[in-house]
């Protein structure tokens, strides 16, 4: 072997590539000096410097290089997050991940990114701007690994946008719109075997809209099966008991009561401190005729709401309003009133408290009172049917338009039957059989005939007492 020549070649090569390494190493020093005044830029200059290099030739220097400014990027990007400054290190993180996957820094500029993204998305949401929170949120998924630091954040931060986001359609009553947001974000947490908890609660939201979207369209098969998938697939999560609850609605609107009690009770025993699904609990008991369970849950119902209303400030009414509810189940008819008119006093058009206060007002043996909400009530709702009436006329092909006028109808021929007995009690017998004959329409066939036979046998009485002026 020729070890001259080896020896010549080697120190050829050194000869070659020594004003390389002097430039690296002196370069590549006086920008990390730069960089630790903070001057960036300048040490940005000296990177783009030596990446300029033939990388043939010098690949050494160029990947030099290209280490540095991703290191430097990447120190930019963490100053910048340190002074709030997100959308910068944004900027810096979003050049690393793009541009330089190869070096060192890639991981930390992914944790960054992300970081510096939840702090971008925590503003959008806070203003409202959902839509492009979400958009942003999934681009820089795209950029980053997937096990990369934050990564759950993230995907949490993609599902509360896109559902503030579905929410918001569903409130504009566009919920082919909001069905398909949901059903996207479904899609992404189809396999929840290997996910995490925070993944699997938000994969249960996801079918919970999905079953609100298809109740709302009316669209009521698929509204069971995803409501019932949340009830086996999510019995665990928050949102079973609101499925439940939902269900509840739902069979209620098909006059199934058996279902619709078996339904919100599994919701109250979910959220046992729930007042609203413990409300819809007794009062369904109540229509049922299962009194002495109505009463006995009514009990625990006035507790929770005394708390409630201590605590609450805002629709405080609602929870007035159930107490009076609950007071009137009790038999408690004076404290019903005082409930019901503190809630009217909060909200002055709140028909369910006005219908409640006329009801608690007659069995409180206040006839003149009732007689007076019954009015109120016949005045609020005269509008309300009128409207009703025209929509209905003008599209005659809507069952549900349809549907709704007669219920109208239904309740107001209420509100005068009762005026009737109201009239009856006061001795009033001409104007009770009036109102109830008004009010037909309102009650059973056989309630009706038994009160206007009742009345007219008293009015004959009372006129056949009245002596006959000479």
């Amino acid at each position: 072997m020729n070890y001259s020549k080896i020896t010549l070649v080697a120190v050829a090569f050194l000869i070659c590539v020594a004003p390389s390494w002097g430039e690296l190493s002196s370069k590549a020093k006086k920008a990390e000096r730069l960089i630790a005044d903070g001057k960036f830029s300048e040490a940005v200059e000296i990177y783009k410097g030596l990446m300029a290099k033939n990388q043939q030739k010098e690949a050494v220097v160029v990947k030099e290089g290209r280490e540095g400014m991703a290191a430097c990027l990447v120190l930019q990007a963490k100053a910048a997050l340190t002074t709030k400054k997100f959308e910068d290190a944004k900027a810096a993180c979003v050049e690393v991940v793009k541009a330089y996957k190869d070096t060192a820094a890639f991981k930390d500029a992914s944790k960054y990114l992300i970081g510096a993204q939840l702090e971008i998305s925590a503003q959008l949401m806070a203003s409202g701007k959902f839509d492009e929170c979400a958009a942003q949120c999934r681009a820089v998924k795209a950029l980053v690994p997937p096990g990369s630091e934050g990564m759950p954040a993230l995907n949490h931060m993609i599902v509360d946008a896109s559902m503030k986001l579905g929410e918001d359609l569903i409130k504009q009553q566009k919920h082919e719109d909001a069905q398909l947001l949901f059903e996207n974000i479904a899609a992404e947490f189809a396999d929840i075997a290997d996910i995490s908890a925070v993944a699997k609660q938000n994969a249960s939201k996801c079918s919970y809209a999905l079953g609100l979207c298809f109740r709302l369209s009316k669209q009521r098969d698929k509204a069971f099966a995803a409501y019932q998938n949340v009830t086996v697939k999510y019995k665990d999560t928050p949102v079973a008991a609101a499925a439940y609850s939902d269900l509840y609605i739902m069979y209620k609107e098909q006059n199934d009561n058996t279902n619709a009690l078996n339904a919100i009770k599994q919701a109250v025993t979910l959220e046992p401190a729930n007042s609203d699904f413990l409300f819809k609990e007794v009062e369904l008991l109540a229509d049922m005729g299962k009194t002495e369970d109505a009463q006995k849950n009514a009990s625990v119902l006035l507790a929770l709401l005394q708390d409630e209303v201590q605590r609450t400030y805002l629709n405080k009414e609602i929870a007035q309003y159930r107490m009076g509810e609950a007071q009137l189940i009790l038999g408690n008819f004076t404290e019903a009133v005082v409930e019901f008119d503190k809630a009217l006093a909060r909200n002055p058009s709140m028909l369910d408290a006005k219908r409640g206060l006329a009801l608690a007002q007659f069995n409180d043996k206040n006839f003149s009172g009732a007689l007076v909400t019954y009015d109120a009530l016949l005045n609020q709702y005269s509008p309300i049917f009128s409207d009703a009436s025209q929509k209905a006329s003008a599209d005659q092909a809507s069952t549900e338009l349809a549907k709704k006028v007669e219920e109208l109808r239904k309740e107001m021929a209420f509100f005068h039957f009762q005026k009737g007995l109201a009239l009856e009690q006061l001795g009033e017998y001409d104007k009770a059989l009036s109102e109830c004959r008004l009010g037909l329409e309102g009650v059973s066939t056989k309630d009706a005939a038994v009160t206007l036979k009742r009345i007219q046998g008293v009015a004959q009485k009372k006129a056949e007492s009245v002596p006959i002026p000479k």
